[in-house]
């Protein structure tokens, strides 16, 4: 399995040992960067929270260690990383072999653009969406292998790596935590794209984003 890149992070497609629980945390903090002359700028709070993944793998024969340690080296060397957002995962409803697929429920916002993952034993799928309505995508490639219905598949969990060393538990294999914090938010709110919230419109001083104060 080759190292692949999805907008220019480095895919991650090994799944976690679900016997070490996932740590899963959000933060809203600011970001702060500094300019030219040397001053700090601070930004405002965000609006949506950034998400921050961190899930232990364990390569159980030396091909996939050795996979699992070009792809790391990979993504440290670009500084950005992807993976399924474990924990996040829709169901097929229906069989999936070409490029319609139909999920149980549409608790995940699906959006047209996003890419979507499907694992196989040996191999993965990777397909991005270009139609969305209700619970069934439209991708833009058939995939590779056909999915029965109730197979589980992922969103894409963008943000930059960090990772512990490669404990060694055999002469064969070893344990790797790999740690995702999120650049942007995957939902994050365009300046003047949300509607203000109800009550909102009137009153001195009232104000949304993307609009300008009202006074009355």
């Amino acid at each position: 399995m080759s190292v692949q890149c999805v907008n220019g992070h480095v895919f991650l497609p090994q799944q976690p040992n679900w016997q070490t629980p996932l740590q899963w945390q959000r933060t809203w903090a600011n970001e702060v960067v500094t300019g030219l002359t040397g001053i700090e700028a601070r930004s405002a709070m965000r609006s949506l929270p950034r998400v921050q993944l961190t899930w232990t793998v364990t390569p159980w024969t030396v091909p996939a260690q050795n996979e699992l340690d070009d792809q790391v080296r990979a993504a440290k060397k670009a500084g950005l990383a992807c993976a399924p957002y474990w924990g996040r995962a829709s169901v097929l409803a229906s069989p999936c072999s070409g490029t319609a697929v139909v999920l149980q429920s549409a608790f995940w916002p699906w959006k047209v653009g996003d890419w979507i993952c499907f694992l196989y034993p040996l191999s993965f799928d990777l397909r991005q969406v270009t139609a969305v309505v209700g619970s069934a995508l439209t991708l833009n490639a058939a995939v590779s292998s056909a999915s029965p219905a109730n197979t589980l598949v992922w969103p894409l969990l963008y943000g930059k790596l960090t990772t512990n060393d490669m404990s060694l538990a055999t002469g064969q294999r070893g344990a790797l935590q790999l740690t995702l914090l999120e650049e942007t938010p995957g939902q994050a709110a365009q300046l003047g794209g949300v509607p203000p919230p109800p009550g909102s419109g009137s009153g001195i001083g009232s104000m949304s984003i993307g609009s300008t104060f009202n006074v009355t």
